[in-house]
């Protein structure tokens, strides 16, 4: 886990990771920062309107325990990886 979440960093860091990223990117950045606190979900558990609510509330949890907040691109990331595997 910790391996991946140093690989996307270096990655983002190095701007191999850009604006059309491949669904394995959203699936590793999804992974390396959401199991920094909890167990990796599902994505296909909810629906693209309720990821969506729940990205907004991971994004003030994160700003309440001062943590440092996602860039908007691995937002956008995350965001279009879960659209794509969601509940429909």
């Amino acid at each position: 886990m910790k391996a991946t979440f140093l690989t996307v960093v270096f990655l983002a860091a190095m701007g191999t990771i850009g604006f059309a990223a491949t669904a394995d990117e959203g699936a590793a950045l999804f992974e390396a920062r959401c199991t920094l606190c909890h167990q990796m979900p599902d994505p296909a558990m909810l629906n693209a309107g309720q990821w969506d609510a729940i990205l907004s509330v991971m994004k003030k949890r994160i700003e309440q325990k001062g943590m440092p907040q996602l860039p908007d691109d691995e937002i956008k990331t995350i965001r279009e990886f879960l659209h794509s595997h969601a509940r429909q």
